[in-house]
C-alpha cells in the first residue's frame, strides 16, 4: 500500500504519504492522487490564540513534476477578520497542464 507518517509539533502538523498503489491509498485515506502522482506532503498550521488562523499547503509529487518532482500544489488559508467573519483564500495548481492554475477562490464566511 504505502508508507505514511504524520508528525505534530505544537500548532503544526506534517503528513507524508508515499503510495505504491495510489488507488488503494485513496480508498484508505482522504488523499486523492492524480495520474502519475505517487507521493504527498501536507503541512497544516493552526493558531487558535489569534482567532483560529489556519493555513494548509499540500504538495503531490510524481513522474511529470517540475522542480523536485512537484506535480500539483494546493493551499487553503483562513484568516479571522472579526469575531464573526473569516476570510478564505484557496487555490490549486497542476503543473502537468499547459495552464497550471486549476482554480483560485477568494471568499468570506460570516456567522449570524
Amino acid at each position: 500500500m504505502a508508507g505514511a507518517f504524520p508528525v505534530t509539533l505544537g500548532s503544526a502538523k506534517l503528513r507524508i504519504v508515499t503510495a505504491l498503489d495510489p488507488d488503494e491509498v485513496e480508498d484508505r485515506t482522504d488523499i486523492t492522487f492524480y495520474s502519475g502522482e505517487w507521493e504527498y506532503f501536507g503541512l497544516t498550521y493552526r493558531n487558535s490564540s489569534s482567532g483560529d488562523l489556519e493555513f494548509t499547503a499540500e504538495f503531490w509529487f510524481g513522474e511529470k513534476g517540475m522542480l523536485f518532482g512537484v506535480q500539483r500544489f494546493k493551499f487553503d488559508l483562513e484568516i479571522p477578520f472579526i469575531p464573526t467573519t473569516t476570510l478564505n483564500l484557496k487555490g490549486q495548481w497542476n503543473f502537468t497542464k499547459p495552464s497550471a492554475l486549476d482554480w483560485l477562490d477568494l471568499g468570506w464566511e460570516a456567522a449570524f
